[in-house]
């Protein structure tokens, strides 16, 4: 349940890979990890992110 003047949202793949500062996302992906520190949103992670994200990582040669 949203707490009234935060927003949530759900959060996939493209987040985690977003982390990385050479990724095209990644001044979106901060400025989300702002926003939720400051408690104007609140981020949950998709269940299947991380696996999806192993698979990817793997695929490429990277444990």
């Amino acid at each position: 349940m949203a707490v009234e003047g935060r927003r949530e949202i759900l959060v996939e793949t493209d987040f985690l890979f977003g982390l990385n500062p050479e990724d095209r996302l990644h001044k979106y992906v901060i400025r989300l990890i702002s926003l939720h520190k400051r408690k104007k949103l609140q981020c949950y992670l998709a269940g299947t992110a991380l696996f999806e994200f192993r698979t990817v990582l793997y695929s490429h040669g990277l444990k």
